[in-house]
């Protein structure tokens, strides 16, 4: 007497590669298109279709499905040295940072809360007007394009700035001074 097995349906696509994301966090694109045998364009409407985020270091090429990361309360997820942010790109996440600083972030205070470099996107995003910038203590400080919140942010980061140090009188203005008392 021969047996036969019920043949098992294959797996959707989606299925398979929410399989891989649970084996590893973060994947290339490239990755998952050979281990799941479909186009690039293909894995991407997968993607979309179950949601994910970009990485917004190493140009956006990481990819975790959207329910792996825990934000912190900026908003990012830092996995392996790959960064990813609630608010999408590198330029978006900048933009959602400044917009809700009280006096807006020096590009060292951005790079230490991204773990990432971002001086020339901030340059970039300064040319374009996407940010605004104010120069205090001799280090640059973005600020939001909103009139009104820039308005707010640049009177909060003077207030908060160490005022300028006096540069020390010459004995000669020194010695003036004391003759008029």
């Amino acid at each position: 007497m021969l047996y036969h097995l019920p043949m098992t349906a294959p797996q959707p696509p989606c299925d398979r590669l929410e399989k891989l994301f649970h084996r590893r966090k973060s994947w290339m694109l490239h990755q998952l298109a050979e281990r799941l045998g479909y186009a690039l364009i293909s894995v991407r409407r997968f993607l979309k279709q179950i949601g994910y985020f970009r990485s917004y270091t190493h140009n956006g090429k990481w990819y975790t499905l959207r329910d792996a990361p825990d934000f912190d309360r900026d908003g990012l997820w830092h996995f392996k040295g790959i960064g990813f942010s609630k608010h999408g790109s590198l330029t978006a996440t900048i933009g959602y940072l400044v917009g809700r600083s009280p006096a807006g972030l020096s590009a060292r205070e951005l790079t230490h809360k991204l773990r990432h470099p971002c001086h020339a996107v901030l340059t970039q995003l300064h040319q374009t007007g996407r940010l605004d910038r104010l120069q205090l203590a001799g280090q640059f400080r973005y600020l939001a394009p909103d009139q009104e919140l820039n308005a707010r942010q640049r009177e909060q980061a003077a207030g908060a700035s160490p005022p300028t140090p006096t540069p020390p009188l010459s004995t000669q203005a020194a010695l003036r001074g004391l003759g008029e008392y």
